[in-house]
């Protein structure tokens, strides 16, 4: 484990410089494509259960009952989530990462952070068994001395995987691996990871697999908070070199800018107001995609926090 400063410029210069096996770890031979870890992409929208963005009665993706706190020495604990005992020939199944961390530490989310850079997760999954992107829970704005702005994840988080199983996978005894690397911080940052591994089968077309509950549980909870669609009326439109987002009716805005989207700059003074518009600065200095994309989150008089993805073309 590595002890960084918590500062803006060393921990930037420090992440640029990892060694390969903190970064994008070759796959060993025979082993599945790595999946990069990714913004949300406006496809997951249709996945969430709650189209609209909001969570209602949904179960909380904090730490659970029965889930132990890891240590300040060791801040993060990861382990695979699978909902059920067993991988299904010919479908499609949803399984998770669990990320449970200190008390008073955050990782990072895909933003456009100051300082941090999110989790790297690796997985070397069965022969027959492929993953789609993942799927991240929305994250909090989080500012530091000197007003370091970073989009961060807090208490606990859950990284869901998708995964489809083809037709013609071997049956029998299967392990799902995967290396996972992070940099974790609170006054100081540490950069660590683990090796993850799960035991489970790939049985035949028809089969019920027997379920795991905890896992299921936590897996629904995480889906149902994932970001839902664009909010309706939402407009973007050019005034100069601002872009004016505005949410009819909404009385607070915040947009935590995806890090594959368009560059931003004062995300810190121009991404939250209280109010139904932001006025976003585009970062003339970077070249990037000519979409906005990210998480945006709406405040709603005596409603409940709603929260969007957004992937518009420029106008």
């Amino acid at each position: 484990m590595r002890h960084l400063p918590h500062g803006c410029a060393l921990l930037i210069a420090l992440v640029a410089l990892l060694p390969a096996s903190c970064q994008r770890p070759d796959p060993e031979p025979g082993a599945a494509p790595e999946v990069a870890v990714q913004a949300p992409s406006s496809g997951a929208a249709s996945s969430a259960p709650r189209t609209d963005g909001s969570h209602g009665p949904a179960p909380p993706d904090g730490v659970q009952p029965g889930e132990m706190r890891p240590p300040a020495d060791a801040p993060v604990a990861a382990r695979w989530l699978a909902p059920r005992a067993a991988l299904v020939r010919g479908e499609q199944a949803l399984l998770g990462v669990r990320l449970v961390l200190a008390p008073g530490w955050h990782v990072y989310w895909p933003g456009q952070n100051d300082s941090g850079a999110p989790p790297h997760l690796a997985p070397a999954l069965p022969e027959g068994v492929s993953a789609g992107a993942v799927r991240w829970p929305p994250p909090e704005r989080h500012v530091g001395a000197g007003d370091v702005l970073d989009h961060v994840l807090e208490d606990a988080a859950t990284l869901l995987l998708p995964v489809s199983v083809a037709a013609d996978a071997p049956l029998g005894d299967v392990v799902l691996r995967a290396r996972l690397d992070w940099i974790v911080c609170r006054d100081v940052c540490l950069m660590d990871g683990a090796e993850l591994e799960l035991p489970l089968q790939i049985v035949e077309a028809g089969t019920a697999p027997a379920a795991r509950p905890e896992d299921a549980a936590l897996l629904d909870a995480a889906e149902a908070r994932l970001p839902g669609g664009e909010p309706a009326g939402l407009t973007l439109a050019r005034d100069g070199d601002a872009l004016v987002l505005r949410v009819p009716g909404a009385n607070g805005l915040q947009f935590f800018p995806a890090s594959d989207g368009l560059p931003l700059q004062d995300v810190l003074g121009t991404c939250a107001a209280h109010a139904d518009t932001l006025r976003l600065q585009r970062d003339t200095r970077q070249h990037g995609t000519e979409r906005l994309r990210g998480v945006l989150l709406v405040q709603r008089p005596d409603q409940p926090n709603t929260e969007h993805l957004v992937d518009r073309a420029l106008p």
